[in-house]
């Protein structure tokens, strides 16, 4: 990558707006994919260093973010337009590979942005984000609160709830989750969806009472 190139990631990382507008001015180019790698593109090197915790990146989206949106937003959406901006063929290659970065490092900040008029977010990413989700989950990466947000968030782009034997409702069933279990109900999960040959009725019953009941009893109302 050149000297320009690195310094456009550690601007965008930090949401530094008029440093990207200074070196997008003066010819900086975005990296591309390399040999179809996307790891060291910009888009998803910006996404991996990306600072929320900074001052800059917590303020409101600008103009450039399009209509109707950036007061949803943080300053990300901005940088995010930039390299958007300065090569589309590249963002739109590396999207899928930047969100699933964003969902690793729990950053949903950058996953709703990133998201932005996605409506079928399975093909955006290569294939089903359910099983992605689930071992983020399982390794702890994303806590249940983070699990829950990324699920809703996701789904309402067009999410797969249920991709052949590897439905989430009946893993979180399997870990006694009543209020996640819940929550996926209400979304519109099925009762009968099958994480490998077992659905959540199945799931549940190894599980201690009152978690087994409470879930059972969920599953019945559905």
């Amino acid at each position: 990558m050149t000297e320009q190139g690195t310094a456009l990631v550690a601007a965008g990382s930090h949401c530094q707006i008029s440093a990207m507008e200074f070196l997008r001015k003066h010819n900086a180019t975005v990296a591309n994919t390399v040999e179809e790698d996307c790891m060291e593109s910009t888009l998803v090197q910006v996404v991996r260093t990306h600072a929320m915790n900074t001052e800059s990146c917590q303020q409101k989206a600008k103009a450039s973010s399009g209509e109707g949106t950036a007061q949803n937003y943080t300053a990300l959406w901005d940088v995010l337009a930039i390299l958007q901006q300065m090569s589309p063929s590249a963002y739109k290659a590396c999207q899928g590979e930047a969100l699933k970065e964003a969902l690793e490092k729990t950053d949903l900040s950058a996953v709703a942005v990133l998201l932005d008029s996605v409506k079928n977010v399975d093909e955006l990413a290569g294939g089903p984000l359910a099983p992605i989700l689930k071992n983020l989950w399982s390794s702890k990466t994303l806590t249940d609160d983070a699990f829950l947000d990324s699920v809703v968030l996701l789904h309402e782009h067009g999410m797969n709830l249920e991709p052949p034997k590897e439905a989430i409702l009946p893993f979180v069933a399997g870990k006694c989750k009543v209020h996640m279990v819940k929550m996926l109900l209400d979304l519109g999960a099925s009762p009968e969806a099958r994480f490998g040959r077992s659905n959540a009725s199945s799931k549940a019953s190894r599980c201690q009472e009152p978690e087994k009941e409470a879930i059972q009893s969920e599953l019945q109302k559905h």
